[in-house]
């Protein structure tokens, strides 16, 4: 995201936020080479103690760097699995902003060196149930009346009152219908608990008895107290549906499979809608959920030994060999919004499925193996035939799109493909193909043969001639 700031006539500040929510406990997480350590803060505490926490941050690029730390508030919104807020706006009674205090909050960086931060909690004796957030946003510092670019990474901190009455009750506050998706829904979910849950979505279409279609979305980003966020649901059928009055019956349940929410409501078909997937038995087997959600995972790959890359739900994993890079390299892989992807070619369809790598500067010295699970939904789009399913890579040098090599295992729902190149990838759905018309090759054959020999004899005789 790019934001101008017109200050004066002579003070323009271009600041570039590349903003990253720490997931991993001991994963690297990095911008703009700035890279922290240990990012992520997840603990039980108990009220009138105090706790201490480090991070380790680090100065990857080529130049010095001047770094703040400081405690921000830490929110959603109805599109975002996350915010830092300023003090101003964190009036959550679930904040954790105050409770904390960083040191050092500045310091500066050389290319190449680290320092270790002390995050301190500190838990007053008198504590409600639940859990408090926060964020430590860790950021550089622009340089006044100079251009600067501004990296900075957001780490979590979620603190659990230990003995504590935990509560995930929850709303579901709207389910609206896509108009031009009739079998997909945005599914508003309001958290009015005081524990923070990753929320499992089950979804079904019925009349009467019979089920006409169901719905599977689980997310890796927690819901905090206090806030309420969208979600997609994607309904698959195994039949078509006829244009009738249904009940989309919908429950919220916790990562522990505990409902925590509950929504009935009338859901009208206009008009009939056709299979989206073959049977349901298999259809829940497939991957249901778009992989732009997914945690973010990071991996060092060494010159020396093979390394593997992969989702924590193995959806989508990256194969290293030995000798892959010539130095070593903390390579990251993360879900990236379809809608934010450049323009495919005009006979490409787009699927639910894309992501980005990085770490890589250039080629790799020997090809690594990529693997992703089509979804469901994926598959859907092409009338079940995965055969037109292929992966994409957006070359930035060339700003186009490559299209990839892509063998289909359709038996483990698979799609793999070999590359030294790494940037942003994306599930695309080709054109049918189109049939060979044997008799039209026989015949076009049969001319190209018959003038051959016609021009062949008309040789010979000018020859004899």
């Amino acid at each position: 995201m790019k934001v101008v700031i017109s200050m004066n006539k002579t003070c323009v500040i271009s600041l570039m936020l590349a903003l990253f929510l720490i997931l991993g406990v001991a994963s690297p997480v990095f911008a703009g080479g700035l890279t922290v350590f240990s990012g992520k803060i997840d603990s039980q505490v108990n009220p009138g103690q105090e706790y201490h926490y480090s991070m380790k941050v680090q100065n990857t690029s080529d130049s010095p760097m001047d770094i703040a730390v400081e405690s921000k508030g830490y929110g959603t919104s109805s599109d975002s699995s996350f915010i830092v807020l300023e003090p101003n706006d964190d009036t959550s009674l679930n904040t954790a902003r105050e409770l904390l205090s960083v040191s050092p909050s500045t310091f500066r960086l050389e290319p190449g060196d680290s320092r270790d931060i002390d995050i301190s909690a500190h838990i007053p004796p008198r504590m409600v149930d639940g859990g408090k957030y926060a964020i430590v946003y860790i950021h550089t510092m622009q340089k006044a009346g100079m251009v600067a670019t501004i990296s900075a990474i957001a780490a979590r901190v979620l603190l659990t009152i230990d003995g504590s009455t935990l509560s995930h009750s929850s709303k579901i506050t709207a389910v609206n219908p896509k108009p031009d998706k009739p079998l997909e829904a945005a599914v508003t979910i309001s958290h009015t608990g005081n524990h923070h849950y990753k929320p499992h979505l089950h979804g079904k279409l019925v009349k009467g008895d019979k089920v006409f279609a169901v719905a599977l979305t689980q997310d890796a980003w927690p819901m905090i107290p206090g806030y309420s966020r969208q979600f997609n649901l994607s309904f698959i059928s195994s039949e078509p549906i006829p244009a009738d009055e249904y009940e989309a019956v919908i429950e919220v349940h916790d990562e522990n499979e505990t409902l925590v929410a509950g929504y009935t409501k009338s859901y009208k078909l206009a008009a009939a809608c056709t299979p989206t997937a073959s049977p349901l038995s298999e259809a829940k087997s497939l991957p249901a959920q778009p992989p732009h959600i997914m945690t973010p995972v990071s991996v060092t790959v060494n010159p020396s030994s093979a390394a593997t890359l992969k989702t924590e739900t193995d959806r989508i994993s990256i194969s290293f060999p030995s000798g892959a890079v010539i130095s070593p390299a903390i390579v990251s892989l993360s879900g990236y919004p379809p809608e934010q992807l450049p323009s495919l070619p005009s006979d490409w369809q787009p699927t639910s499925t894309s992501f980005k790598v990085e770490g890589l500067n250039g080629l790799l010295a020997k090809e690594a193996v990529l693997t992703v699970n089509y979804s469901a939904v994926d598959l859907a789009k092409t009338g079940e035939n995965a055969s037109r399913l292929a992966l994409a890579r957006w070359d930035e040098s060339s700003s186009r799109w490559t299209l990839l090599k892509t063998a289909i295992d359709q038996q483990n729902i698979t799609l793999t493909t070999s590359t030294t190149q790494f940037s942003t990838f994306t599930v695309v759905i080709l054109p049918p193909s189109t049939p060979i018309n044997w008799l039209l090759v026989i015949i076009i054959g049969a001319t190209i043969l018959a003038l051959s020999g016609i021009l062949f004899f008309v040789y010979k005789r000018k020859r004899q001639l």
